[in-house]
């Protein structure tokens, strides 16, 4: 069973490149991955500096109380930090063949 149909041209993106732009609604935002942090990040796109840092907990107070849209931008970023890294170990894995 072939599930790879299911992935959005934005997954193939984040598979294949690690950063780009990422659309939550009508919102663009850009990410990438911060090799000192070790996590993805997430932008609106055109601010200068980070806003949401893919190591944010749901039980955190900042994602509890934060806006539905804050925690749709937690949610992405997670899941594109989670990409990242798969595709990562998957290198690995493979290069120890």
């Amino acid at each position: 069973m072939d599930n790879t149909a299911e992935w959005s041209e934005e997954m193939w993106q984040i598979w294949n490149v690690g950063s780009g732009i990422f659309c939550i609604g009508d919102l663009s935002y850009e990410y990438g991955f911060d090799d000192d942090r070790e996590f993805a990040w997430l932008k609106p796109e055109g601010n200068d500096s980070p806003v949401v840092f893919a190591d944010i907990k749901r039980d955190d107070p900042v994602y509890v109380n934060g806006t539905d849209l804050f925690r749709k931008e937690v949610e992405a970023v997670r899941m594109i930090d989670n990409l990242i890294k798969a595709k990562t170990a998957a290198g690995k894995i493979m290069s120890a063949e």
